[in-house]
């Protein structure tokens, strides 16, 4: 199966309740965009596993493909990845306490799904960046971005992996 196969058989496998299924599909897609010269798909795909397995409370694991998704990456031109990369950046900061090397990161995928125009990007650093300005005490702002990435889920703009956490974060917020 090309990568981009396997990524849709990993989506499945979370709608269907197989987080373990899932994680193998995306290290399988990982390895498949490699095989098929797709460095920034691959680097892409690194970051994802890398964000899973920091959720589900493995940061050494996330460290290691946080890692891989970074050297995929060097040297290459802007590319929504990158984005990927600092919304990566900007949960580990979080959650080490470096608030304000985490609102940095947030802001950077911010920049970048603006100029890359990538729309799951775009909602998904406007909700991290929103959730943390909501927990420095910038509550209007922070709501004003996760409204703004909650009405791209709303209007259908999302794919679905990034439709239902948008929605859940801002229901959270």
């Amino acid at each position: 199966l090309s990568g981009a196969d396997l990524e849709r058989l990993a989506e499945a496998a979370f709608f269907a309740g197989q987080a373990a299924r899932g994680m193998e599909l995306k290290e399988r897609a990982f390895k498949a965009h490699l095989d098929a010269g797709d460095e920034i798909r691959g680097a892409y795909m690194a970051l994802e596993i890398a964000h899973d397995y920091g959720m589900s409370g493995k940061p050494s694991i996330a460290s290691a493909w946080a890692g891989r998704g970074a050297r995929l990456l060097e040297g290459k031109p802007e590319s929504y990845a990158h984005g990927y990369e600092a919304l990566v950046m900007s949960e580990k900061a979080g959650a080490a306490g470096e608030i304000d090397a985490a609102l940095a990161s947030a802001e950077q995928a911010v920049q970048i799904a603006t100029r890359t125009n990538h729309a799951d990007l775009h909602a998904t650093a406007l909700v991290q960046l929103g959730t943390l300005k909501i927990g420095t005490g910038a509550a209007s702002d922070g709501i004003m971005m996760m409204e703004e990435a909650s009405i791209s889920a709303h209007n259908g703009e999302l794919t679905p992996v990034v439709t239902g956490p948008t929605c859940c974060r801002m229901i959270a917020a």
